[in-house]
């Protein structure tokens, strides 16, 4: 049987070195940001609990939901659909 143990990243670097980024949106304005984590850590910024951290919009001052997404790796940029 296969050792099953559930993976757990909650901080930057750890998305960082699962090639994963952190999608914000702001939902009273419609706004996403991504953070990109290695770029994050490169720029000086701190090694958070992406988790536990309360990322705020910058336009508003809600607080922003987040999405982890996985490494674009592997996947085509040609589109899926053709034309109508």
């Amino acid at each position: 049987m296969l050792d099953q143990t559930p993976i757990t990243i909650s901080t930057i670097s750890g998305l960082a070195g699962s090639g994963m980024t952190l999608a914000l949106h702001c939902q009273p304005c419609g706004r996403w940001d991504e953070i990109v984590p290695s770029e994050w850590l490169e720029d000086g910024r701190p090694d958070v609990d992406y988790i536990r951290q309360r990322f705020t919009c910058s336009a508003c001052g809600n607080v922003a939901e987040k999405q982890v997404r996985a490494p674009k790796s592997g996947m085509s940029n040609e589109s899926a659909y053709r034309g109508i």
